[in-house]
């Protein structure tokens, strides 16, 4: 006879905690917002047993994402949610970045600030002036990571945020700054002292100058569409702390004016991204103020990322003698006349003598020195007695897919190479030539 249909699972021999294990590994890799198709809500539909295990699980409700284009039922979800957490350290992310001033998203922001206390990672993509109405009673004493601020500005000029201010353990912090220069990081009261990491986005000199004398403790820093503005500025004391610097934005000059103001005798990692090459931008300046830079700071860089293009490779090579425990370059849009620098790489040169791995972006349309490179790369392909150390890693990609690739005689160097143990990429971004 036929057993009779059943909607749930035969009990689990496995227990609780075991379940519970294996349920919060199947809660998604990558954090999105609430989908009944994936963990946890789709444990909860599976029979009852699950769901009541689900229900009591708090380490699965943990993290709780919302877009503001989805917000149907919001409120009440978040409530639910996040009381299921129960006392748990929080993870939140809201994605609000007009800052629209709606019933919804205000009873919104009044229900997460219930569990402030638990708050843990939380990314508040909100202008800033709407930040400042949040309503938090209370310390927020488990707040390690804080993501800040939109482009979007709201014409309240001068509020002040102090709702991050008693964050004891606040470690990590990404400002955006809005687009029209209302918002201003001296506004908004935070446990400066205690940051070890900041990212900050559309901010002017006097800007990232408040922050960075005001976080004495950052390790690691990062300025994405640095604006640039006023140069005369006070410099700052050498910050000893600081290790790791990217500068990116749409000017190299303004880029490298930060560097005017900056003694960093500890970095040991340095990026200058430009955002949008203007091949008619004179380099000579902005690459001597680099070249000062380093040369007052003395640092053991380790690591640089640079955009180099319009300068003289005796400019370059300058810059570069003055970081010989160098062990990482990548140079991006090498044009011909910068090519000359493989030359002067050859391990005879003595420059940058650590040197363990080169990358490289080639500009469009630049003809490449296949045999000046090559050459340079079975000068570093061992280690030299009292000299350079070998060549580990070699990436020259080029960023237009249909660039020809070179005759098979090349190629065949190239391949010599890989036979010695050098790792090398050689094409687009997704194709080896040469392997």
């Amino acid at each position: 006879m036929p057993s009779p249909p059943r909607n749930s699972l035969d009990s689990s021999p496995l227990p609780f905690e075991m379940i519970s294990e294996i349920f919060f590994h199947c809660l998604p890799n990558v954090r999105t917002v609430p989908d009944k198709s994936e963990a946890p809500l789709l444990l909860g539909r599976i029979c009852k047993e699950w769901r009541e295990i689900a229900l009591t699980t708090p380490s699965l409700w943990t993290t709780f994402v919302v877009h503001w284009t989805h917000v149907s039922g919001t409120v009440h979800l978040a409530s639910l949610w996040l009381s299921r957490a129960r006392g748990y350290p929080l993870s939140i992310q809201i994605h609000d970045p007009e800052g629209s001033d709606t019933h919804t998203r205000r009873a919104f922001l009044k229900t997460i600030c219930r569990y402030a206390s638990q708050w843990r990672d939380v990314e508040l993509s909100l202008p800033l002036d709407v930040l400042s109405h949040l309503r938090i009673e209370g310390p927020l004493p488990l707040l390690e990571r804080l993501v800040i601020g939109s482009e979007a500005s709201i014409p309240e000029n001068g509020r002040e945020t102090t709702v991050f201010r008693d964050a004891p353990l606040l470690r990590e912090l990404h400002l955006t700054l809005d687009i029209t220069g209302i918002a201003q990081p001296r506004t908004i009261a935070l446990p400066w002292e205690r940051l070890t990491s900041f990212t900050g986005c559309l901010f002017t000199n006097e800007e990232w100058l408040y922050v960075l004398s005001h976080a004495s403790s950052l390790v690691e820093c990062k300025f994405h569409h640095c604006i640039g503005g006023q140069q005369d500025l006070d410099v700052l004391a050498p910050l000893p702390l600081l290790k790791r610097l990217t500068l990116e934005g749409n000017s190299y000059r303004k880029l490298t004016g930060v560097l005017h103001f900056l003694t960093l005798p500890a970095l040991d990692f340095l990026e200058l991204r430009e955002e949008k090459v203007s091949w008619e931008q004179d380099m000579e300046s902005p690459l001597r103020t680099t070249l000062s830079f380093l040369t007052r700071s003395s640092c053991p860089l380790r690591e640089l990322r640079l955009t180099a293009y319009n300068i003289s490779p005796e400019l370059l090579s300058q810059c570069l003698r003055t970081i010989p425990a160098l062990e990482i370059l990548e140079i991006a849009q090498l044009t011909h006349e910068i090519f000359a620098v493989l030359r002067l790489l050859h391990a005879s040169s003595n420059l940058l003598p650590r040197l363990q791995s080169f990358n490289t972006h080639p500009a469009s349309g630049a003809p490449i020195p296949y045999d000046d490179l090559i050459a340079m790369l079975f000068s570093r392909s061992s280690a030299k007695n009292g000299g350079a150390v070998r060549l580990e890693r070699f990436k020259f990609t080029f960023a237009v897919l249909h660039t020809p690739c070179p005759e098979a005689s090349v190629l065949d160097r190239f391949k010599v190479l890989v036979g010695k143990g050098m790792e090398i990429h050689l094409g687009p971004p997704d194709i080896s030539w040469v392997n």
